[in-house]
């Protein structure tokens, strides 16, 4: 009898000092993914923020060229060249990410940006010069497309890392979970 229950009791240290183990194990494994989740999370929504941040300025260079168009001491040519500077600044902080697909997409989208750039110039030359009938042809066949061009670059990108970081919140949601329900496992069977 005294044997038996020596027995009993080794194989009850036993198996608690597996489940200790396997509760440790399970914290650090844990620990490690949330982690990885968590900054997988913050790099998606800190390129989601830019590129929305991208996205806004260009719509104000946009919105400066038509108040311009439309009324010609309005949307100064410094006003457009600040709200172009602002683009670019978001573009080139993308640029210097860790993400390679962000990189080519922020380097192609700052070419297509400075040609749009180079036709706002011609723009606000002709209105400048008074030409209404070439400044609104230059406009409609080379402006327009050009924003548009950039534009779509620009929320595409946005749209995908919005869903990114989406992804990457679920994991970490999905992985908390799994924690909890190891330890609430593991608790149960140090108990038995």
């Amino acid at each position: 009898m005294q044997l038996h229950a020596r027995l009993m009791g080794r194989i009850a240290s036993l198996g608690l000092g597996l489940v200790f183990v396997a509760l440790i194990t399970c914290t650090f494994w844990a620990t490690a993914r949330i982690q990885r989740a968590a900054d997988h999370a913050a790099a998606a929504v800190s390129l989601s923020d830019l590129y929305s941040s991208a996205n806004r300025d260009l719509d104000i260079e946009a919105s400066l060229e038509r108040r311009h168009l439309n009324d010609v001491n309005s949307g100064s040519w410094s006003e457009e060249l600040d709200a172009a500077r602002a683009t670019d600044e978001s573009l080139t902080a993308i640029e210097h990410s860790q993400n390679a697909d962000d990189r080519q997409v922020a380097e192609s989208t700052l070419k297509l940006h400075d040609t749009y750039m180079d036709t706002l110039r011609e723009l606000y030359r002709a209105i400048d010069l008074n030409s209404m009938q070439y400044a609104a042809t230059v406009d409609h066949e080379e402006a327009d497309p050009q924003f548009a061009a950039v534009q779509n670059s620009i929320s595409s990108r946005a749209t995908d890392q919005h869903g990114v970081a989406l992804a990457a919140l679920a994991d970490l949601a999905a992985t908390q979970s799994v924690n909890v329900r190891a330890i609430e496992v593991a608790t149960v069977l140090g108990f038995i």
